[in-house]
């Protein structure tokens, strides 16, 4: 498994990857756990519950060109 921490396009704000295959059932513990420690927004962690996943943008991406895919998957609700 490896861990890495990329500048997301907002500044001072970082990516966090984590290169692990998880059960759906165990991938809400570390959420709790980034969200208590404050590391994720309130706001990122009641989107990953509703969706189910949570989902980094590819590196080199913003969440505008996220935006400009979103009518091609209505079930997606950002949150942002």
């Amino acid at each position: 498994m490896s861990v890495r921490a990329l500048p997301s396009s907002t500044e001072g704000h970082f990516h966090l990857y984590i290169d692990a295959e998880m059960r759906p059932d165990a991938h809400a513990a570390p959420l709790a756990c980034l969200g208590d420690a404050g590391i994720i927004g309130a706001d990122f962690l009641a989107m990953a519950e509703r969706n189910g996943v949570s989902l980094l943008i590819r590196p080199g991406l913003t969440k505008t060109d996220l935006a400009l895919r979103a009518v091609s998957a209505p079930r997606w609700e950002s949150g942002y």
